[in-house]
């Protein structure tokens, strides 16, 4: 039971990593996290992940065919 839960979620987050809004969201999480590093690069670092997760989300195609 454990092994068949295991790879229902393996299987949930390998289809939500082909989704646009997933990796726009994982890169402003880092960008939040990465943001307690430096004062004095708090404003680079949000620029380049808002920059990265825009260009992701203008990338990666809303649905992917199989």
């Amino acid at each position: 039971m454990l092994k068949t839960m295991l790879n229902g979620l393996v299987l949930y987050g390998l289809r939500r990593l082909k989704e646009p809004s997933t990796w726009s969201g994982l890169t402003l999480g880092l960008t939040a996290l990465g943001m307690h590093v430096s004062p004095e690069l708090t404003g680079c670092i949000q620029t380049i992940g808002i920059g990265s997760a825009g260009l992701i989300t203008f990338c990666l195609p809303d649905s992917f065919s199989r």
